[in-house]
């Protein structure tokens, strides 16, 4: 049976540093021969033409694909998947986690 990969999820305000935490374990990681996955809900949220996913009343649905996203690489063979964003109330949270194979113990960062 194939092992599940470790999720780490960054999660903190705008402009607190969570993409170049990500960047750095992942760097750290990689140099261990570990693949990685970084999926960041912004570049899901950037997938939205102008006016943007918030002024389009899309945001909540960039969560849900993120999860998506998300659940999709934790079937894959990769060690780690980090995913990044806001995710601050209990519907956020489980748009992330919805989609996450049983078993998951996801790290909260």
């Amino acid at each position: 049976m194939a092992t599940v990969p470790q999720l780490v999820v960054l999660t903190g305000p705008l402009a607190a540093g969570k993409n170049t935490v990500a960047a750095r374990l992942a760097e750290r990681l990689t140099a261990c021969g570990r693949t990685v996955v970084t999926a960041d809900v912004d570049e899901v949220a950037a997938m939205v033409g102008s006016p943007g996913a918030a002024a389009a009343g899309l945001w909540f649905p960039a969560h849900e694909a993120h999860g998506a996203l998300v659940g999709q690489w934790m079937r894959s063979p990769v060690d780690v998947v980090v995913a990044v964003g806001p995710f601050f109330d209990d519907r956020d949270r489980a748009a992330l986690t919805r989609h996450l194979p049983d078993g998951t113990v996801p790290v909260w960062v």
